[in-house]
């Protein structure tokens, strides 16, 4: 069959159809030969089937959630006639074509199934790997007690469990998992909790910090947020304040750390960095990195002090007290 076939049967079932793409081969829309009786409404006029025609042969396949009909349009056509069996023209243009379409062999049945396999293995999308990903099997061993150290640093039982926190007991240190905004874990650092290590903090797994903010995973859409240097900081500010806190896991703020930020669209964002050298050059970094898009606020803690230091009350209280980033940062109120 081809286009003008097809509409011809259109036309002698009184069947809307629209246009063909192609002469000998390509594809039409047709309301459904059969909704008499498969659909819910048997007036459906709507174009709800597809017929594909060339190379031999023509198969339908039907939209219809209560019809849902792919095969042969032959054999389509049969049942249409069926259902119309006054309709002596529709009964010879059908049997015309009987005897040069064979619907009903097996190799036939097999090609239709060739054409609508809609859960090929090949037509399947492939899904994304992230490069950085590490598997959750990474946490197993670790200790997940709420650690001593953790109670003394103020970190509740509740922010415990919401940060996904553990110990490791052989390297002596509060694990942080770091996740991606989708919940894709992608490192681990640890805190040392005996003050006799040459280094405060330990990546595990290859972290590359510039890839994510420590916090993402909890950001909140069109909502403010608060900036913050180490993962301490963003859990008690976190807790303290209920304004989700991110912390960028070193000294730099990267363009895909901008992008994060973009993402979530806040309405304005606070920054809230140690009250040191350190902590006042990284602060004006990130200040330089988002003052073009977001309206700034700056929360300054006690000379000498970051907020990790601070009690919850006090936390509160400086966030809620932040003042507008006007030009240059000002630490001195």
């Amino acid at each position: 069959m081809d286009s003008d076939d097809i509409i011809t049967a259109c036309e002698l079932m009184g069947l809307a159809y629209g246009p063909a793409r192609g002469l000998h081969e390509g594809n039409i829309s047709i309301a459904c030969p059969i909704a008499l009786r498969t659909h819910g409404d048997p007036n459906d006029a709507n174009f709800s089937c597809s017929v594909s025609y060339g190379g031999g042969r023509s198969l339908a396949k039907c939209f219809s959630s209560n019809c849902q009909f792919h095969g042969s349009f032959m054999w389509l056509l049969k049942q249409a006639a069926d259902l119309r069996p006054n309709n002596q023209r529709l009964q010879a243009f059908m049997e015309a074509f009987r005897k040069s379409e064979k619907f009903d062999a097996t190799a036939h049945l097999a090609s239709i199934e060739a054409s609508y396999e809609p859960d090929r293995e090949a037509d399947k999308p492939k899904p994304k790997v992230d490069p950085l990903a590490i598997p959750e099997t990474s946490l197993d061993g670790f200790d997940r007690v709420r650690h001593p150290y953790a109670i003394w640093r103020g970190i509740t039982q509740e922010s415990w469990d919401r940060w996904g926190l553990s110990f490791d007991k052989d390297l002596q240190r509060i694990v942080f998992p770091v996740r991606r905004s989708n919940g894709t874990l992608i490192g681990l650092t640890g805190r040392d909790v005996t003050g006799l290590s040459d280094r405060k903090y330990h990546n595990y797994s290859g972290l590359k910090r510039s890839e994510v903010l420590f916090g993402e995973q909890l950001l909140v859409q069109e909502q403010p947020l608060v900036i913050v240097e180490g993962q301490i900081d963003a859990i008690l500010v976190d807790a303290a304040t209920g304004v989700s806190a991110v912390a960028p896991l070193g000294e730099g703020f990267s363009p895909k750390h901008v992008a994060k930020i973009c993402e979530v669209n806040p309405p304005y964002v606070v920054l809230f960095p140690d009250n040191d050298p350190a902590g006042r050059i990284q602060a004006s970094k990130i200040a330089h990195s988002l003052a073009e898009r977001f309206f700034l606020q700056l929360a300054v803690p006690p000379p000498g002090k970051d907020p990790g230091d601070m009690t919850p009350d006090e936390i509160r209280e400086c966030v809620e007290n932040s003042k507008p980033v006007l030009g240059a940062l000002k630490w001195d109120g």
